[in-house]
């Protein structure tokens, strides 16, 4: 470690040796022995810590306590002492040309000067280099170990904030997306609404059922295809299952942000059922123009209406369309959502379009009626008779609605391919595509779901991975090859006969693997027999009747199957 040295002990020193040396000099005999003596002998001065003020030239006093001028040592010519010199080196010229004493001219060979042991050369080894560093130096140096610290601590603390800022802003994204999804929720639902269903917040990982079994009213007891239809809504309970949720999506022809509840028909509906057993998405169209009965006031048969099932929406509400669709086919409804036409153009633009196959014809019937399709033109960029194009949300829209160049039921058909073409879509779309669909979807929607039932099942959506399952379709009514003849101008307008208890069979199978229906062993034929009349007034049945081969089959599950906890 380096060491400092006193210059006022230094000078002491060399003052002292000068007056000795000048003493020993006038002895001839002690020359020798005082120049080793002064060349072997070092300043044992203990080095200080204490602050090396700046040197002040002194004279140096002669053996008679004279000053002599020529004999000044400057402290700025002593600059490095070794510890352990070999031999005194040779004087400088400044110091050959110094006067001696007049005493001492013989010898001024011999004499060594004590200032020639202070600013001596380089000794051959490498010396042992004492510092005689300023307090300025010090102090830089302190300085620097203080800055690489501070340094090394703002890292820290700015490594530390950082963490804190990305914290706050998860944080405070996280409130964002939580007040606009709880804000959003609020307009789509309404958890004061006293109707509104509650099966579906049941946990689905638990499997209980409600199968009671109804069995088709025989042709001897009916008259009419109006008497088979209201018997069939007024018979047995709609079967359910925890373990799969059906959802009654509808469609209003309104446009803009009307979405209403009451006095509109429903455009178009759709059953989407979820079977977490199956990991299948069902999604049943029900055609709009099928010939119903319902009672807008639910068992008071003096509320009771026939007419087009799209019509019980317009002369009662939502939950008069859902007691029709759920008596006439026989399952459960969980819930509904009701959207306007707006929201579905909004959607497919947000996902950047959807890619669909379409025919000349379709394409000659939107273009030849822009009035009918809302005015959009949509360019034939393919060869032959039929090519895959990308639709926008209007272009989308006027495709589902085409139904006058063949049938509702072919309608149906392009509404779930639309929709499934939709889902598929949605799969790969991003976060953002996501967020906002929802954004634009919130004016346009209505649903009966509590904002805690959607939370929830969202939540088992995404542990389930309903996003993946299979999507299949189908149409109720639905019609066999032999049954061409059901649908014409029947009842004073084009409408579709119905043979309720078959496609509620069906519909149960498809829904639920199994059915609670049991059909009868003569059955009505729905096509050919008479259009009124019912049994209790005329005391005769209709003669047009089929009969059931597969009477008697076992259709459900046993009874202690039907509830597991």
């Amino acid at each position: 470690m380096e060491k400092g040295y006193n210059i006022d002990d230094i000078l002491s020193e060399v003052k002292k040796r000068r007056e000795e040396a000048e003493a020993q000099i006038k002895s001839d005999s002690d020359e020798k022995e005082i120049v080793g003596s002064l060349v072997n002998d070092e300043p044992t001065v203990e080095p200080t810590t204490e602050p090396i003020e700046e040197p002040v030239e002194e004279p140096v006093e002669s053996a008679d306590n004279t000053v002599d001028e020529d004999e000044f040592v400057d402290a700025s010519t002593i600059e490095e002492y070794t510890e352990e010199p070999e031999q005194a080196d040779e004087p400088t010229p400044e110091q050959a040309d110094e006067p001696a004493p007049e005493e001492d001219t013989a010898n001024e060979e011999e004499l060594v000067d004590a200032q020639a042991l202070v600013e001596q050369e380089e000794p051959a080894e490498e010396p042992l280099v004492i510092s005689m560093d300023s307090d300025s130096e010090r102090a830089d140096r302190k300085e620097k170990r203080k800055e690489k610290k501070k340094k090394k601590k703002k890292k820290k603390n700015t490594a530390i904030r950082v963490i804190c800022i990305l914290l706050i802003i998860i944080l405070s994204a996280c409130l964002v997306v939580f007040l606009y999804v709880n804000n959003a929720l609020n307009q789509v639902t309404d958890d004061d609404n006293p109707q509104s269903t509650t099966e579906s917040e049941m946990a689905m990982d638990r499997l209980i059922e409600n199968f009671q079994p109804i069995e088709e009213t025989d042709a001897a007891q009916i008259s009419s295809l109006q008497d088979m239809i209201k018997q069939w809504y007024r018979n047995g309970t709609p079967a359910s299952s925890s373990r799969v949720l059906n959802i009654l999506l509808v469609g209003e022809d309104t446009r803009g942000k009307d979405v209403l509840e009451s006095g509109t028909r429903a455009d178009s509906a759709i059953i989407a059922s979820l079977n977490a057993d199956t990991k299948q998405i069902k999604l049943t169209s029900i055609l709009r123009d099928a010939y119903a009965y319902w009672e807008t006031t639910p068992g008071d048969e003096s509320t009771g209406k026939f007419d087009k099932i799209n019509a019980a929406m317009s002369t009662g509400d939502i939950h008069t369309y859902i007691n029709a669709v759920e008596n006439l086919y026989k399952i459960k409804i969980d819930n509904y959502v009701i959207v306007n036409f707006t929201s579905f153009e909004k959607i497919i633009d947000t996902l950047g379009g959807v890619e669909l196959e379409l025919t000349r014809a379709e394409i000659n019937e939107i273009n030849n009626h822009p009035k009918r399709y809302g005015k959009v033109y949509i360019e034939k960029t393919f060869d032959g008779n039929k090519g895959t194009l990308k639709l926008t949300g209007k272009q989308a829209l006027a495709y589902c609605r085409i139904r006058k160049i063949d049938s509702d039921n072919m309608r149906a058909n392009r509404q779930k391919i639309c929709l499934s073409k939709v889902f598929s879509d949605m799969k790969d779309a991003s976060s953002v595509q996501l967020l906002k669909i929802l954004n634009d979807m919130v004016p346009y929607v209505r649903t009966d779901m509590s904002k805690n039932n959607i939370v929830k099942t969202a939540k088992y959506a995404l542990k389930e991975g309903w996003i993946n399952f299979d999507i299949k379709s189908s149409n109720v009514p639905e019609y066999r090859n032999d049954e061409s003849g059901a649908g014409g101008i029947f009842y004073g307008a084009w409408c579709w006969k119905a043979d309720y208890p078959m496609d509620a069979y069906m519909l149960q199978m498809d829904i639920y693997g199994k059915s609670s229906i049991t059909l009868a062993r003569t059955r009505v034929d729905y096509i050919n027999c008479r259009e009124r009349g019912f049994y209790s007034e005329l005391g005769y049945p209709t003669t047009e009747t089929i009969l059931n081969e597969h009477y008697g089959e076992v259709t459900t599950r046993p009874a202690e199957e039907t509830t597991i906890e």
